[in-house]
């Protein structure tokens, strides 16, 4: 009888400290899509100390955005989504009109 209690006990100290005692919210887990909007340009940043994305929103689909890179003359860029939980920084250039 004592072995069952202290196994009880034991286990249940266990799960006691185990056990998260308020879910916190991850980076990943809030909002991402920072009320992107069409037709908006937009700096990509996947690495901070690396070269930066520049294109203009096409659309957003959740987590993902689809995006019209730089245009090269007469024809547009390609178009690419990115998801955006991969983004360590988003930069929203001025407008230099």
């Amino acid at each position: 009888m004592r072995v069952w209690l202290a196994t009880a006990v034991l286990l249940g100290g266990g799960l006691f400290f185990y056990a998260p005692r308020s879910t916190p919210v991850s980076a990943q887990g809030q909002a991402t899509h920072a009320a992107i909007t069409d037709g908006e340009r937009l700096r990509l940043w996947f690495d901070v100390t690396k070269q930066a994305y520049n294109c203009t929103v096409t659309e957003v689909r959740g987590d993902y955005v689809g995006c019209r890179g730089s245009d090269t003359g007469f024809t547009p860029g390609p178009q690419r989504w990115y998801n955006l939980r991969l983004v360590a920084m988003i930069e929203r250039p001025g407008r230099q009109e």
